[in-house]
Parts: C-alpha cells; structure tokens; sequence
C-alpha cells in the first residue's frame, strides 16, 4: 500500500510540473510593462573600487511567440565609489537603454539584453551593455511578481566592469488578462 501512496503522490507532482511547464503567466500577443527595484553586487575589480549599489528599472515585454518574447528596458544605476587612503572613487550614476529576449519554461525563464548604457562621474561616458539571467513570475491571482538574477557587463573606453543584480519587480498587462497557472 505504501508504494501505491508514492506512485500517486510522484504523478501528482509530474502532473503539476507539466501543468506549469506548458503555461506562462501572458498569451501571445500581450504587452506588460514592469516596475522594479535593483540591488547591484559589484565583481572582481568594481568592487574593489565600489560599494553594492541599487537600480530601478521599466521594462516592457511582448510576447510574440509560445515560449518568446521581446523585452525593452531602461531605468537607473546607482553605486557609491569606495575611499581608500588618498583615493576617493567617484559615485557611479548610469541609465541603461536595453533590449532583450526571453525563452520560457512555463513561468521560469533565461534572458538575454543589450544595448548601451550612459555613465556620469566614474568612467564618464557612452558604452555597451550586455547582461544574461534568468528569472520567474510569480503570480498572485490577477498580480505579477517577476523575480529575476542575472550577470551584466559594461564596457566603456575598452575597460569592462560587471555586476550580479538581483531584480524584483511588479508587472502588469497593459492589453490582456493573465492566465492562471499557480498562486499562493
């Protein structure tokens, strides 16, 4: 009787699985827009230089295909500079203007984004962005929760820096209901 009780419970949990696997929170054909705060761990040689730092972020996302959708981002960067001796690190101030792709496994995804990205004080200037992650939407009945981790490279003046960010953000549908794939 007890291998009966595991059998039933490992197909339950399969089921569901597959359930989630084949679902996303958005059909084809709809526009989201999410709101989103930012928390920036500097890498290797920045965080020798700089202090973990916060972001806020829009990012818009259409969903062209089953398991694809296009994404558009911009927001703001902030990173305070680290003093050492004699040494005081200007502030980072950046926006980033990206775009990107995202491939689903039901709510969970892997993302890909790049553009440019627009410094002030600390390597002052225009350079590329280029970050890749993943994430997953967590949805709350009609609400939207994408959470979401990811590596992200800038290169200005032929001098890269990178951070892991970490990304929690509300989102909504602008012109279609979300489906219902699992709540809490």
């Amino acid at each position: 009787m007890e291998i009966s009780k595991k059998t039933l419970l490992l197909v339950t949990l399969l089921m569901g699985l597959t359930f989630i696997a084949i679902s996303q929170p958005y059909q084809k054909g709809t526009l989201s827009v999410s709101m989103g705060g930012e928390v920036l761990f500097a890498e290797r040689k920045l965080s020798a230089t700089h202090h973990t730092g916060a972001g806020a972020t829009v990012k818009g996302e259409y969903v062209f295909g089953k398991h694809a959708s296009a994404t558009l981002v911009s927001g703001y960067y902030f990173m305070q500079g680290k003093s050492k001796a004699l040494i005081n690190n200007e502030n980072i101030s950046a926006v980033p203007l990206k775009t990107g792709l995202r491939y689903y496994f039901g709510n969970f995804y892997a993302a890909g984004e790049g553009g440019a990205i627009i410094f002030a004080g600390f390597n002052q200037g225009t350079g590329f962005v280029y970050s890749f992650g993943m994430g997953d939407k967590i949805t709350f009945g009609n609400r939207v929760i994408d959470i979401a981790l990811r590596h992200e490279s800038w290169v200005v003046n032929k001098n890269t820096n990178s951070v892991i960010a970490v990304r929690v953000g509300y989102e909504f549908a602008v012109n279609q209901k979300t489906q219902r794939t699992r709540g809490f």
